[in-house]
């Protein structure tokens, strides 16, 4: 009897299990849909991927670990109801060494009919044996990005966006891609049709009005009957130039009774600009306190002048004690 073979010697029909199990481990983990089994006189593997996508390459590697030569692995993508066959191939292994492998590659047409489809294997030669399985549809062949340089504008200002389209390949999707802006109330605002580039990136501006309706606005970019929507807002309003800090203790306590042991107060101002640098100026602090003493409590307020020598108040811890 031959080796490798069902009902050969149990050490190797062990062995071939063994193989077939460290097999599906590498391909769960490379997230392919492997089929391994045995054949009537001989043990093989079929790996390829669980989803094919419009448009992209599908591969499939068939091995055969023992059995008879040369065998011929028949692969094909068929429809299950319509029985139509999407794509076909075919391996011949002869060597006689094994394990062996080859691996079959096709091309996923851009345009897949909705419905279910089987990955069919059939072996024919040194063995004979028949398998499927079910194979998802990726419907999604491009992707499609789009970025504006702000996500607030004021009325009068210039909106910078660009669209951009790649396969899953992430190679550039060089075809028409049409571009369509509407305000808030759903108003068809602007429009650029059949836009290409070769490095799939369409660029533009939209230039709003200084009376402009407010609200959130969308762009919409289509591409090879894919649509993808960005969202901005246009709204009055003002940038603050730069904020202030004030950080204090949460509570002070005051000596009453020996003045001149009094501690200071300990006060620390940073003022900023929005984009991080610090403010130059001279700083006011206005004060406010209520005092406790047993059940009754002293209100006492005052003002504070702070004068600062140095150019620029960044974060600086300035005391004064105003309970004298």
């Amino acid at each position: 009897m031959k080796e490798g073979t069902r009902g050969s010697g149990g050490v190797m029909h062990s062995r071939s299990r063994q193989t077939s199990a460290l097999l599906l481990l590498v391909s769960v983990v490379l997230c392919y849909g492997p089929v391994v089994t045995e054949a009537d006189n001989g043990t093989y593997a079929v790996v390829a991927p669980k989803t094919m996508r419009p448009g992209s390459s599908y591969e499939c590697t068939v091995t055969l670990f023992s059995g008879a030569i040369p065998v011929t692995f028949n692969v094909k993508l068929q429809e299950a109801n319509t029985q139509t066959v999407l794509i076909s191939g075919s391996a011949t292994l002869t060597a006689p060494l094994q394990p062996q492998s080859q691996t079959i590659s096709f091309q996923i047409p851009a345009y897949v009919p909705p419905g279910s489809y089987y990955l069919i294997v059939a072996g024919s030669g040194g063995q004979t044996f028949s398998q499927n399985k079910s194979v998802n549809v990726a419907t999604k062949r491009l992707s499609i990005f789009i970025q504006t340089d702000k996500s607030l504008y004021k009325p009068g200002q210039t909106v910078l966006f660009r669209c951009i389209a790649v396969y899953s390949s992430l190679l550039p999707y060089k075809d028409e891609i049409n571009v369509t802006v509407y305000d808030e109330s759903d108003n068809k605002i602007s429009q650029w049709l059949n836009g290409v580039n070769s490095s799939g990136v369409i660029g533009q501006q939209l230039q709003l009005a200084d009376q402009t309706p407010l609200g959130t606005w969308r762009i919409e970019c289509s591409a090879g009957g894919n649509t993808e929507t960005h969202k901005f807002t246009v709204a009055e309003y003002v940038l603050p130039k730069f904020e202030v800090d004030v950080l204090a203790q949460s509570f002070f306590l005051v000596n009453m009774n020996q003045p001149s042991l009094q501690k200071d107060l300990y006060v620390t101002l940073k003022a900023t600009y929005t984009y991080g640098q610090p403010v130059k100026g001279t700083p006011t602090l206005l004060s406010s306190c209520n005092i406790i003493i047993g059940t009754l409590v002293h209100s006492r307020r005052g003002c504070i002048r702070l004068s600062s020598s140095t150019a620029q108040l960044s974060s600086r811890s300035l005391s004064k004690n105003f309970w004298r």
